[in-house]
């Protein structure tokens, strides 16, 4: 009774920490107030009047943040719409297709050629996302100026087209050398290279050393907070000593503001990142919060020896060619050194058959077979305690003293050779490689826009089947009630009245990822790890090891067959 009470709690505290996870710590809360029709649209934001970042203390390691241009007719912002109508140029590589402005020589898109904004359409994501006049990124802070509306001159490496497009492919290099007048008179360069295969690129900003070292800046609007908002936006910056700080935006206010040495600082979300790279040593860094847009800033040099950016998906293997450790930018939780390996083996698995969802299916049979030998354990162990029920209802007849109840209950299990924590000591060793796959499928870039089958077209998202003009999850409710199924094969040693309750369990999660919706992927591998669980639980019934692997691996084979043929479908 004991063993299956810890049991029954440690199955509930799973669930409660992936729902608490899911409900308090994703951004549900940062939803915005809904705006009548009848409410005159704002107008957007004076930014002549853009907060300067907050001052810091100088301690001699890290100069303070420099301040935002002077507050006068000379340094007024531009408009984004004088920016978008000054000389561009076009820079295109395998990789991406950006645009920037001769108007403060910053980006004005920057578009990623292999990942659409939306499912099945054409436009591509863009990550220069710049809302209510904030400013765009890349630009340049230097002692009180800014080059904000420094009209640039540009000499290019190798020579635009006459229609203004550099167009690079594998192995080649762009340089851009910017060359304009801050508001005092003094020469300001900036120089951008491009490479033709990658999403790294450098940015040097080189200003008259008297005037100190300059400040280069990346600008990002909270999409999450009128759009999807399952995708978490977060800081995840690598500090000097080497550790990864992650702030959450629903902790920063408008007065925050970091000021440290960092090897790189990163703006990003589940799937894509926007990072200033030290390429050396550590620089000062800053964040900084204008209503939903945010800031980012990193100290560069007064030479030419700049900074480095990094923006892009956060895929591996694109983010471990980079280099500077931006791998780390992933975060697969406590349980990571077994994500990144589950992840390696999805990733192969796909390559084998080209579908997400095959490979979710497979890694999922893979995991609950290769735990076989702990899943008989963990069988045994409850099918005996449920046998010792009716001499463990008898002691409670007899005895009234609790110790003495306790002492031969415990006479009991020696007697029979039952291990009160055979139950569930096999969960708590799986459960580490069960919660590092949920981090990998939930946090996985490849699964974003990744077809499974029929309906489920997207396993990064939440799957509805349109039926009549409504919206059925159909996966969610077959994942119920194939838990309701394996609730009903389990050994219990719970009285009635607490089976009674276990069964309303799978009701409790199919409405929780009704009114919360996990992504299609997630509840993918729920539903194929209850099928093959069902398959062992019913052969576990005997002795047979033999026949426990050959059910299993029968079993594994229908299943995916199954699956494999809907694909075709």
């Amino acid at each position: 009774m004991e063993d299956r009470r810890t049991a029954i709690a440690i199955l509930l505290c799973m669930f409660l920490f992936m729902f608490w996870f899911e409900w308090v710590m994703a951004p549900y809360k940062n939803r915005p107030p809904a705006v009548s029709s009848a409410s005159p649209t704002p107008a957007p934001a004076d930014t002549s009047k853009l907060p300067p970042p907050p001052p810091a203390v100088a301690t001699g390691k890290a100069p303070p943040a420099p301040a935002a241009p002077a507050q006068s007719a000379s340094s007024l912002l531009p408009s984004s719409n004088d920016i978008l109508q000054a000389p561009s140029i076009r820079v295109t590589t395998s990789k991406v297709e950006l645009t920037l402005s001769s108007l403060g020589a910053r980006l004005t898109s920057y578009k990623l050629k292999d990942y659409p904004a939306e499912l099945g359409k054409t436009e591509l994501l863009d990550l220069v996302a710049v809302r209510n006049g904030a400013p765009y990124p890349l630009g340049v802070y230097v002692a009180e100026h800014s080059d904000v509306a420094v009209t640039y001159e540009l000499s290019a490496s190798p020579q635009p087209s006459a229609e203004g497009e550099i167009a690079l492919s594998a192995g080649q290099e762009a340089l851009l050398s910017f060359k304009g007048t801050l508001p005092n008179g003094s020469v300001i360069r900036k120089e951008i290279r491009f490479s033709g295969d990658s999403y790294l690129f450098s940015v040097d900003a080189i200003v008259d050393a008297s005037l100190g070292q300059p400040w280069i800046e990346w600008s990002h609007h909270d999409a999450a907070l009128n759009g999807n908002v399952r995708i978490n936006h977060n800081y995840v910056t690598l500090l000097s000593n080497n550790k990864v700080n992650l702030k959450e935006l629903t902790a920063l206010t408008k007065e925050d503001v970091l000021l440290s040495p960092q090897q790189w600082i990163a703006f990003g979300d589940k799937y894509f990142a926007a990072a200033l790279v030290a390429p050396s040593a550590a620089q000062p860094s800053g964040i900084i919060k204008l209503d939903n847009t945010y800031l980012t800033r990193m100290q560069g040099f007064s030479s030419a020896k700049g900074l480095l950016v990094y923006a892009g998906p956060k895929e591996q293997a694109a983010l471990i060619r980079a280099g500077h450790q931006l791998e780390r930018s992933v975060d697969l939780g406590w349980f990571a050194f077994v994500a990144h390996p589950l992840l390696d083996l999805l990733r192969l698995f796909n390559k084998w058959f080209g579908n997400y969802g095959l490979a979710i299916v497979l890694l999922t049979l893979v995991i609950k077979t290769a735990f076989l030998p702990l899943t008989r354990t963990s069988f045994r162990s409850m099918r005996a305690m449920q046998a010792l029920q009716p001499e463990m209802k008898a002691l409670r007849e007899r005895i009234q003293d609790q110790n003495q109840l306790n002492k031969e209950t415990m006479a009991l299990y020696k007697k029979h050779g039952v291990n009160p924590m055979g139950g569930c000591l096999p969960m708590l060793i799986q459960f580490p490689v069960f919660l590092g796959l949920y981090n990998a499928l939930n946090y996985s870039i490849e699964l974003r826009h990744a077809e499974f089958a029929l309906w489920v077209n997207d396993l990064s998202s939440p799957e509805r089947l349109e039926l009549f003009g409504m919206g059925v999850p159909v996966m969610i409710l077959l994942m119920g009630l194939t838990m309701l199924i394996q609730q009903i094969t389990t050994p219990s040693a719970a009285d009635p009245q607490q089976k009674k309750i276990m069964l309303l369990l799978p009701l409790i999660l199919v409405v929780s990822f009704i009114i919360f919706p996990f992504p299609s992927g997630l509840v993918l591998y729920m539903f194929v790890n209850n099928l093959i669980s069902i398959v062992q639980q019913v052969q576990m019934k005997s002795d047979s090891a033999r026949n426990a692997w050959a059910m299993t691996l029968a079993g594994s084979a229908v299943i995916f067959s199954a699956c494999y043929a809907i694909t075709l479908l």
